[in-house]
């Protein structure tokens, strides 16, 4: 077994209750079935919380909320549904409970974790993978948060997905071309209006043709006036995981 995967069963074993932190504008792409089946093998309480939500339209929220039993719709960010987690978390626990947050990189967890416990205990940053080793944080006499590192599935590797989900940061990249073109095609489809009114581009194309004009746009250029489409992937590949692309609220 990986080590990562030995870390995430450590961490549910040890917890009373387990939170599934998933990012609301990918609710089944950030959902971890090896979460949902120990939980269930081991008759833990599971709780997933639907963070980043104001990122998303109310529409999608609700279909969102259609995919899972006892899901909490969540903005660490607005510290909204804030309330309604701890309440849930409190009607679960006995005398001394551990509670353990788990989920994809970068989809929240430690910001979630200082919205419950009202003080910065947890460190947060937007870079993915960022928190690297379990931290307690208690609450109450009665109730432990644990915060623990992002954990992706064994087998879903696949970079350019990860990239889209933001589960590895954009300077973790290695192909950042691909990974910009995967997000660009996923736009595309989404919103292209989004691409257009970003960069100011006349009519959205294919993915390779929109980084294209994007380098264009924003003069990045090689040596004979070539298009520098990897600086343009880089472009992307960032704003796309700071959320200044986002073809969710439309």
């Amino acid at each position: 077994m990986p080590g990562f995967m030995k870390r995430l069963y450590k961490v549910m074993e040890e917890a009373d209750i387990i939170v599934e932190v998933l990012d609301a504008r990918f609710p089944k792409e950030t959902t971890n079935r090896i979460i949902e089946e120990f939980a269930t093998r081991n008759k833990k309480t599971l709780i997933r919380a639907l963070n980043k939500s104001d990122l998303v339209s109310k529409k999608f929220l609700i279909k969102a909320t259609k995919m899972f039993e006892k899901t909490i719709i969540i903005s660490a960010k607005e510290r909204t549904g804030i309330n309604i987690l701890k309440k849930t978390i409190k009607k679960g626990a006995k005398e001394q409970n551990k509670v353990a947050f788990v989920g994809y990189p970068n989809t929240g967890k430690s910001s979630l974790i200082n919205a419950i416990s009202g003080r910065k205990s947890a460190p947060t940053s937007i870079k993915a993978g960022f928190t690297r080793g379990e931290q307690f944080i208690r609450i109450s006499k009665e109730i432990m948060l644990i915060d623990s590192p992002g954990i992706i599935s064994y087998g879903e590797m696949d970079e350019a997905e990860l990239a889209l989900l933001g589960a590895k940061g954009f300077e973790q990249i290695k192909d950042i071309e691909r990974c910009a073109e995967h997000i660009a095609t996923y736009i595309i489809n989404a919103n292209p209006k989004v691409l257009s009114s970003k960069y100011n581009l006349t009519k959205t194309k294919e993915a390779d043709e929109v980084l294209e004009d994007i380098a264009k746009e924003k003069c990045f250029l090689l040596k004979g006036g070539k298009p520098d489409v990897k600086r343009a992937s880089r472009l992307v590949l960032e704003e796309w995981q700071k959320g200044k692309l986002n073809v969710f609220k439309n």
